[in-house]
């Protein structure tokens, strides 16, 4: 250990995030005492709010009893695989979309490069973007159907967002595009849908997600965060073979992103892995179209538990 080092690291720290330090810092204590005694790498706030904001905008809902017992499905085992549910037309105009928007440099492009080779290229459509009348209409009755049943009744899209991650250097291991394990940081009654707008096999890198209980299983071993496994080293690598979530393009699955571990998977040199992915929450009723951000949730954002920690991009 060295003091003077943590100590540096430590006001660097509180300079980065300011305000928000404090909170940051509690947050993090929380989900290391969670996954520690409860297997869930989650904080304890961002559960009780998870599931009290569920459970009061379900009261909005009457869904039927087949709808109600696939949700309970799905937040039980954290994943559930929904197949090729998005027309293939729909796959290419949303496709065709991001390379133009790569090809005229949008400004709201993310890059990152690693020693001068790109791996990341991603963009995030929000609330007032006029791209999100073509993003809406990826939301096929099957999607809708499932973030239904995730949310227990209406749902909030948050945000319609599109990736591409490419190999990374040789021998580099470092956290790049979310490479490495590791929960996302926020409510856990957010939910997200991924959408593959490519072929996808284990080369080109896929998502790999440990269930609910494969990641109370890691939680025990000893994973506290991406960057302490632990003992949970030997488990994580056994889930890593069994391989990524492959399919054809337009293959879809949604998932709890802050109750299962999962990592993208690292594409082979030449290939790529281009992802739509939705995020949304429980509300009174289906909204599609994600709104502009109220004055309290906007102050609500110094605080973690709002809106997580990590790149809403990265998965």
């Amino acid at each position: 250990m060295n003091p003077q080092k943590n100590q540096t690291g430590l006001i660097s720290f509180f300079l980065k995030n300011g305000l928000r330090s404090p909170f940051l810092l509690i947050t993090e204590l929380e989900r290391r005492v969670s996954a520690q005694l409860l297997g869930i790498p989650a904080g304890f706030v961002e559960q009780i709010r998870g599931i009290i904001i569920r459970k009061y905008c379900s009261l909005f809902s009457n869904i039927s009893k087949d709808l109600r017992e696939r949700g309970e499905r799905i937040r039980r085992d954290g994943i559930q695989l929904l197949g090729n549910v998005v027309p293939i037309d729909m796959v290419n105009l949303i496709l065709s979309l991001f390379n133009d928007k790569i090809i005229t440099q949008d400004p709201r492009i993310k890059t990152i490069s690693v020693f001068g080779h790109k791996v990341y290229e991603g963009i995030q459509f929000k609330a007032g973007d006029k791209e999100l009348q073509i993003m809406q209409q990826v939301m096929t009755p099957e999607l809708i159907t499932a973030f239904t049943a995730a949310s227990n009744g209406g749902f909030e899209v948050l945000s319609y967002s599109i990736w591409r991650n490419y190999s990374l250097p040789e021998g580099y291991s470092s956290d790049v595009y979310s490479n490495r394990w590791h929960t996302d940081g926020a409510r856990t009654d957010e939910f997200k849908i991924f959408i593959f707008l490519d072929d996808i096999s284990p080369d080109h890198g896929g998502t790999i997600i440990a269930d609910r209980h494969q990641t109370r299983e890691a939680c025990k071993a000893g994973y506290r965060s991406e960057k302490t496994y632990g003992n949970s080293q030997s488990f994580l690598e056994n889930i890593e073979k069994a391989g990524s979530i492959s399919g054809s393009a337009g293959y879809s699955y949604i998932f709890n992103p802050n109750t299962c571990l999962h990592r993208a998977g690292v594409p082979k040199p030449s290939l790529v892995r281009t992802v739509l992915m939705i995020i949304a929450i429980p509300a009174k009723k289906i909204i599609l179209v994600p709104k502009p951000a109220s004055k309290i949730r906007k102050w609500l954002q110094l605080i973690p538990h709002a809106i997580g920690h990590n790149d809403p991009l990265s998965a």
